[in-house]
């Protein structure tokens, strides 16, 4: 996740070879070169998670911990504190590898698998604590993995994995 225009860029979670899920949020600021530093950490070890900002605040949904089934886990770091993460709240459903995106208010997350890939499009308030509500939308795009840009007001995905090949790229209204 990244806050806006000053550079500092969050990363949180995530597996390497043989090695168990991570709680660790690393930042470092895309304006400068050198390493990463720790930030804290995320409620708990995982991978496959979104991250979403608002210019105060970075969100880390979804994603797997070390259980066999995806996690529906919503965590919260305020940039300002460079410490751990705290509750936020819940998706409606566990999904790894979701996708998503928001205008710095409301982000929308949609798609993902384990333990079955999901349609659902939740929406939270980046500003505000709680958990993420059914738009009653139905994301037809990729189930997971997939790849998304947005400002303002609109978000496109494109790619991802579906359970057959298709060349897509899908767009929603992030207002």
């Amino acid at each position: 996740i990244q806050q806006n225009s000053s550079g500092l860029c969050l990363l949180g979670g995530g597996t390497g070879p043989s090695s168990p899920h991570s709680d660790v949020i690393q930042s470092l600021n895309i304006h400068t070169t050198g390493n990463t530093t720790n930030f804290g950490t995320l409620t708990l070890t995982r991978d496959g998670s979104i991250g979403l900002s608002s210019p105060i605040r970075g969100v880390f949904a979804g994603g797997r911990d070390n259980a066999p089934v995806a996690s529906n886990t919503i965590d919260y770091v305020a940039f300002a504190s460079g410490g751990n993460a705290e509750d936020f709240g819940d998706l409606q459903q566990a999904a790894r590898y979701p996708n998503g995106g928001g205008n710095s208010v409301r982000a929308l997350i949609m798609g993902g698998q384990e333990p079955s890939y999901t349609t659902m499009i939740n929406a939270i308030n980046i500003t505000t604590l709680g958990n993420a509500v059914d738009t009653g939308g139905e994301y037809t795009g990729s189930r997971s993995l997939g790849q998304s840009v947005y400002n303002n007001q609109r978000m496109i995905m494109a790619s991802g994995f579906s359970q057959t090949t298709q060349n897509f790229i899908d767009n929603n209204n992030t207002s």
